[in-house]
């Protein structure tokens, strides 16, 4: 499966409820507005000047920005099919990239200010089959040697969605358990998964624009805990 202009606007419209209203202003940027009682909130620059920039706000706006150009910039259908790997891919960078800035936030609230009972980061399944796609996308293995399809074919061997995704990724573990030759090597894992698709003709359906609005919302809800964690800080 691959996505339409139709599709792309409507992941749009859904970027722009939950984080990119404004796209000069999306929600990492309220980061912006909360001091650190440290040296996070200040960049030092190469002459020795020191400034204010919060990073994690700057890069993960950036990210979301990146994401609305490319899905705002497309005219028709066409661009939409050469783009709808890359979407996937910048969705599965934007996902580690709040990982990172979740699990920062954390390990600071709990070494620096020795809070009891920072949790650590759990994924939702909402961002594991980002994190799947994305991966997969980003890190072919042997699927490279699979003539991947993209849009419908009647001449697929095997068909790929989520659900198949998921099933894979639960036999890449007990691979990853069983196989003295993997040693728990994820990649080397995924490479004896990937094997039997090698020759075949594969239909990629990728993450339908449910899939797509549901981890938009997730990934709103961890910027969102992430403000208010800065905020709580910034106040006391």
């Amino acid at each position: 499966m691959k996505y339409s202009k139709n599709d792309f606007d409507m992941i749009v419209a859904e970027l722009e409820r939950r984080l990119c209203e404004d796209v000069e202003d999306p929600l990492p940027c309220r980061l912006f507005e909360f001091a650190m009682p440290d040296n996070r909130d200040q960049a030092k620059m190469k002459g020795g000047t020191v400034v204010d920039h919060v990073a994690d706000a700057c890069n993960l706006a950036s990210s979301i920005q990146g994401i609305y150009s490319l899905l705002t910039l497309v005219n028709d259908d066409e661009d939409c099919d050469r783009l709808s790997r890359v979407l996937v891919r910048e969705l599965g960078a934007l996902r580690e990239a709040v990982q990172n800035a979740v699990e920062e936030q954390h390990a600071y609230e709990k070494q620096v200010l020795k809070r009891a009972g920072t949790s650590g980061f759990s994924g939702t399944p909402e961002e594991k089959n980002i994190r799947l796609w994305a991966d997969v996308l980003k890190h072919p293995a042997a699927t490279i040697l699979a003539h991947q399809c993209f849009s419908e074919t009647n001449e697929a061997e095997r068909i790929i969605d989520t659900a198949t995704m998921r099933c894979l990724e639960k036999k890449m573990r007990k691979i990853c358990e069983d196989d003295l030759d993997v040693d728990g090597n994820t990649s080397k894992a995924w490479g004896k998964v990937w094997k039997d698709y090698s020759g075949a003709t594969v239909q990629f359906n990728l993450p339908t624009v449910d899939e797509i609005k549901a981890f938009l919302e997730v990934i709103a809800d961890r910027l969102q805990d992430l403000i208010d964690r800065r905020q709580e800080i910034s106040t006391t």
